[in-house]
């Protein structure tokens, strides 16, 4: 993986909980964010914006099974601002309610949509 590349992943896992964005990320590391989008897709296999919120809905799975907080503190806790698109963007990519994941205690019994959760990711591009 290119150098660069991979500190930029390196620094998304340590800071996806925070408001991280492409353009903000490839000031920090003085690239053009069009660089940085064509680089990161080709390096890392998904857009800048699908790792980035994959990351976040991990973590989110993570909170979820294994901690009490609210559906909206868990939201907030994995980077979303607004809990209404935490949700919305859950259900779309792990195919149910963040609650109902709770309750079936991370386990989600329908079969993995096709592609991934990348591939469910790709409605906004970067």
């Amino acid at each position: 993986m290119n150098a660069r590349i991979s500190r930029i992943v390196c620094y998304i896992n340590a800071h996806y909980r925070d408001p991280v964005t492409q353009a903000s990320v490839a000031a920090r590391f003085r690239i053009h964010p069009d660089y940085l989008s064509r680089r990161f897709k080709i390096e890392v296999g998904m857009r800048f914006h699908q790792y980035l919120l994959w990351k976040r809905l991990e973590y989110a799975k993570g909170l979820l099974t294994n901690t009490s907080s609210s559906i909206k503190q868990v939201g907030y806790d994995s980077g979303f601002s607004c809990p209404e698109t935490f949700s919305k963007t859950f259900r779309r990519a792990i195919g149910c309610s963040p609650r109902a994941y709770r309750n079936r205690g991370g386990l989600v019994s329908m079969a993995p949509r096709a592609g991934g959760v990348p591939s469910l990711l790709s409605t906004r591009s970067n």
